[in-house]
């Protein structure tokens, strides 16, 4: 199954027991883009967007969007 961005990026956020606040804090991303990007709103993200977003969960571009990576 793949996996959307907005469902991926929840797991990886549970994975490590994120909010959308600290999120938002550690990647410098504001909180109102991770929230439309985690209610589907936002389906295409900016490749900025998923950098920062990425190298604060500690992963990579890849893992976040779908068919990206093995780990989905």
């Amino acid at each position: 199954m793949c996996m959307d961005i907005s469902s991926k990026l929840a797991a990886f956020m549970a994975e490590k027991r994120l909010s959308q606040y600290e999120l938002a804090r550690i990647s410098g991303v504001n909180q109102p883009t991770i929230q439309r990007i985690l209610s589907g709103e936002t389906a295409d993200p900016k490749i900025g967007t998923l950098v920062n977003i990425a190298a604060a969960l500690s992963v990579s571009v890849a893992d976040l969007v779908p068919g990206g990576s093995a780990r989905s």
